[in-house]
């Protein structure tokens, strides 16, 4: 694409005053995916522009912030600005595809408008606690190049009547006042089903006044709202979201990509084996489960100067699997006897004691054969720490 069509695009999208679809395109064009061909001054007199046209928007938000306020002073939203130098988080596949996609529309609104058809306005984020919904918000934001609101739910509630219902009214006017990512984190807490018995009129009528301004969210946002329990949402509120997205535990893969991003990230390393059974070791944990056990390791690590990342870091994530392997959890009870047995060199009496087992059953664990395609963490005799073998 040659300047002059840029040119011609841009013009297009002021003479209609659209400006949101118009900073879109110019951040596209700067970061070089329309293909366009501009000089170097060129594109600093454009990114000059952004800048101070973002300046100029935040002053407008610290304003309106202002306005919308609890009874007690408090906003009923924070306003942020996601980076992309922030490190995007790790989605299966099909979860991150699916986030791409909204991406592109967005990014690509008036191929879209040409067409008659607006990019997604609204879409519902659901998952287990740590598996990255939050983080997910904020990279779209940053991708976006929009500001990302987060609506405070501690003061969104009100024990005044109705009153609940006008300060989430307004949090959602003041996303919807420019183009930007608005954020409704712990959803479930505020458009529960209003067929619960347990419920109050209260929440009843923020659910009605949520159905509205979903069903009338402008396609030059877009809100985000994120659940651990979808089963508690009313059906109604699924009906206007357009896109629902369920993010799932992170795979081997992942969590190996985690590791590895965390220990490189505190400028620490461990080796091929550790890294294996460690992702073994945390099958079933979220991502922010990995990121906390690899951070509590390196602290240790960083205070004992002496410490060993490989085998601190193993510790730590036993000491969370034998909780899981005490509790009838026949994969974990494996996972763990075979990591501290051929990796750590605990004997088999020493494993015995942790999982309240006789070392006789630790050895029948030990010796029976991988199964129902579980992952074995054997490591190969020259990797591991030279010990004399022990035997119950």
């Amino acid at each position: 694409m040659t300047a002059e069509e840029v040119l011609v695009q841009l013009a297009r999208l002021g003479l209609r005053g659209d400006v949101s679809s118009m900073r879109r395109y110019l951040r596209r064009v700067l970061r070089g995916g329309s293909g366009a061909s501009l000089t170097d001054t060129s594109r600093e007199q454009l990114a000059a522009l952004l800048t101070e046209e973002a300046a100029t928007n935040a002053v407008m938000r610290d304003v309106q912030d202002i306005r919308n306020k609890n009874d007690d002073g408090a906003s009923l939203v924070t306003v942020d600005a996601p980076s992309l130098d922030e490190p995007p988080p790790l989605l299966p596949a099909e979860s991150a595809a699916e986030i791409d996609q909204i991406i592109r529309e967005h990014e690509r609104a008036h191929e879209l408008e040409a067409a008659d058809l607006v990019p997604t306005r609204t879409l519902l984020l659901t998952g287990a606690p740590g598996v990255g919904k939050s983080m997910t918000a904020r990279s779209v934001a940053a991708r976006l190049g929009l500001p990302l609101l987060r609506a405070d739910l501690s003061a969104l509630m009100s024990s005044y009547l109705g009153k609940t219902g006008q300060n989430l009214r307004s949090a959602l006017l003041q996303a919807r006042s420019e183009p930007t990512v608005m954020l409704l984190d712990e959803f479930d807490a505020i458009a529960k089903r209003r067929d619960d018995p347990s419920d109050v009129g209260e929440l009843k009528r923020i659910v009605n006044v949520l159905l509205v301004e979903l069903e009338e969210w402008p396609a030059s946002s877009l809100l985000i709202a994120a659940t651990n329990h979808p089963e508690l949402l009313d059906r109604a509120i699924w009906r206007r979201f357009e896109r629902v997205v369920s993010i799932g535990l992170p795979t081997a893969d992942i969590r190996d990509a985690l590791l590895k991003r965390h220990v490189a990230r505190h400028g620490q390393a461990i080796g091929p084996e550790t890294a294996r059974a460690f992702v073994a070791a945390t099958a079933g944990f979220s991502g922010a489960d990995v990121t906390t056990l690899v951070r509590v390791a390196v602290r240790r690590v960083v205070l004992d100067r002496d410490g060993d990342l490989d085998t601190v870091l193993l510790e730590e994530a036993l000491e969370r699997l034998r909780v899981r392997a005490q509790t009838d959890d026949a994969e974990a009870r494996a996972t763990y006897c075979k990591i501290s047995h051929d990796l750590l060199g605990a004997s088999h009496r020493d494993i015995g004691a942790k999982l309240g087992l006789s070392h006789v059953t630790i050895g029948n664990i030990l010796r029976a054969p991988s199964a129902h395609g579980r992952r074995s963490a054997r490591v190969s005799k020259s990797s591991r720490p030279s010990r004399k073998e022990q035997r119950p």
